[in-house]
Protein backbone atom coordinates (compact mmCIF):
# COMPACT_ATOMS: atom_id res chain seq x y z
CA UNK A 1 0.00 0.00 0.00
CA UNK A 2 1.40 3.23 -0.85
CA UNK A 3 1.08 6.50 0.78
CA UNK A 4 0.70 7.61 4.21
CA UNK A 5 0.44 4.54 6.40
CA UNK A 6 -0.95 5.11 10.09
CA UNK A 7 -1.74 2.43 13.17
CA UNK A 8 -3.82 3.61 16.53
CA UNK A 9 -3.47 1.42 18.99
CA UNK A 10 -5.95 1.88 21.78
CA UNK A 11 -3.83 -0.36 24.65
CA UNK A 12 -5.87 -3.20 26.97
CA UNK A 13 -4.75 -5.40 29.55
CA UNK A 14 -5.10 -8.21 27.91
CA UNK A 15 -6.39 -6.91 23.90
CA UNK A 16 -5.95 -4.01 22.21
CA UNK A 17 -8.04 -2.11 19.36
CA UNK A 18 -6.21 -1.47 16.35
CA UNK A 19 -7.58 0.35 13.36
CA UNK A 20 -5.46 1.12 9.78
CA UNK A 21 -5.93 4.14 8.46
CA UNK A 22 -4.38 4.92 4.71
CA UNK A 23 -4.54 8.79 4.58
CA UNK A 24 -7.80 9.96 6.49
CA UNK A 25 -9.34 6.32 5.22
CA UNK A 26 -10.15 3.68 7.73
CA UNK A 27 -8.99 0.18 5.83
CA UNK A 28 -9.62 -1.95 8.63
CA UNK A 29 -10.18 -2.03 12.34
CA UNK A 30 -10.27 -4.99 14.86
CA UNK A 31 -9.28 -6.10 18.53
CA UNK A 32 -6.06 -8.15 18.34
CA UNK A 33 -4.42 -10.14 21.05
CA UNK A 34 -1.57 -8.15 22.70
CA UNK A 35 0.76 -11.37 21.85
CA UNK A 36 -0.18 -10.97 18.68
CA UNK A 37 -0.03 -6.90 18.12
CA UNK A 38 3.29 -6.71 16.55
CA UNK A 39 2.72 -9.24 14.10
CA UNK A 40 -0.03 -7.34 13.05
CA UNK A 41 1.93 -3.76 12.59
CA UNK A 42 4.71 -5.88 10.53
CA UNK A 43 1.63 -6.72 8.65
CA UNK A 44 -0.31 -4.20 7.78
CA UNK A 45 2.91 -2.02 7.70
CA UNK A 46 4.69 -4.54 4.79
CA UNK A 47 7.89 -3.58 5.61
CA UNK A 48 6.71 0.32 4.43
CA UNK A 49 7.27 3.17 6.45
CA UNK A 50 4.38 3.62 9.26
CA UNK A 51 3.48 5.80 12.04
CA UNK A 52 1.62 3.80 15.21
CA UNK A 53 -0.08 6.13 17.14
CA UNK A 54 -0.88 4.62 20.72
CA UNK A 55 -3.75 6.41 23.31
CA UNK A 56 -1.50 6.98 26.21
CA UNK A 57 -2.84 6.53 29.81
CA UNK A 58 -2.74 10.16 31.69
CA UNK A 59 -2.97 10.93 34.86
CA UNK A 60 -6.53 11.03 36.66
CA UNK A 61 -7.72 11.06 40.55
CA UNK A 62 -9.40 7.40 41.28
CA UNK A 63 -8.01 4.61 42.84
CA UNK A 64 -5.74 2.53 40.31
CA UNK A 65 -6.88 -0.95 39.36
CA UNK A 66 -4.89 -3.85 38.20
CA UNK A 67 -6.48 -3.91 35.02
CA UNK A 68 -4.56 -0.33 34.68
CA UNK A 69 -1.53 -1.46 36.20
CA UNK A 70 -1.80 -4.50 33.35
CA UNK A 71 -2.40 -1.70 30.73
CA UNK A 72 0.56 0.42 31.65
CA UNK A 73 2.65 -2.76 31.41
CA UNK A 74 1.53 -3.84 27.97
CA UNK A 75 2.29 0.26 27.33
CA UNK A 76 5.98 0.05 28.13
CA UNK A 77 6.68 -3.33 26.58
CA UNK A 78 4.82 -2.34 23.45
CA UNK A 79 6.47 0.98 23.38
CA UNK A 80 9.78 -0.69 23.58
CA UNK A 81 9.06 -3.25 21.02
CA UNK A 82 8.30 -0.56 18.30
CA UNK A 83 11.47 1.02 18.91
CA UNK A 84 13.33 -1.95 18.05
CA UNK A 85 10.85 -2.33 14.50
CA UNK A 86 12.42 -0.83 11.74
CA UNK A 87 11.06 2.26 9.42
CA UNK A 88 7.94 2.37 12.35
CA UNK A 89 7.55 5.73 14.18
CA UNK A 90 5.48 5.62 16.84
CA UNK A 91 3.53 8.54 19.11
CA UNK A 92 1.91 8.71 22.47
CA UNK A 93 -1.38 10.77 22.39
CA UNK A 94 -3.95 11.60 25.17
CA UNK A 95 -7.22 10.38 24.82
CA UNK A 96 -8.91 13.81 24.96
CA UNK A 97 -6.89 14.39 21.57
CA UNK A 98 -7.76 11.20 19.63
CA UNK A 99 -11.72 11.81 20.63
CA UNK A 100 -11.57 15.26 19.26
CA UNK A 101 -9.72 14.09 15.87
CA UNK A 102 -12.30 11.07 15.63
CA UNK A 103 -14.91 13.45 15.94
CA UNK A 104 -13.45 16.03 13.37
CA UNK A 105 -12.54 13.25 10.81
CA UNK A 106 -15.32 10.58 10.77
CA UNK A 107 -18.54 12.72 11.59
CA UNK A 108 -20.18 10.75 9.33
CA UNK A 109 -19.53 7.36 11.27
CA UNK A 110 -19.56 9.03 14.84
CA UNK A 111 -22.87 10.77 14.70
CA UNK A 112 -25.21 8.01 13.95
CA UNK A 113 -23.64 5.89 16.35
CA UNK A 114 -23.78 8.50 18.86
CA UNK A 115 -28.13 9.38 18.24
CA UNK A 116 -28.66 5.19 18.35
Amino acid sequence: MKGKITIGIDPGSEVSGMALFHGRKIIEGRNVANKEVIEVVNYWCSGSPCTVVIENIVAYGGRVRTQTLETCKWMGELCYRLKLQEGVKQVLVARSTIKAWIFDTFPDIVLPRLKK
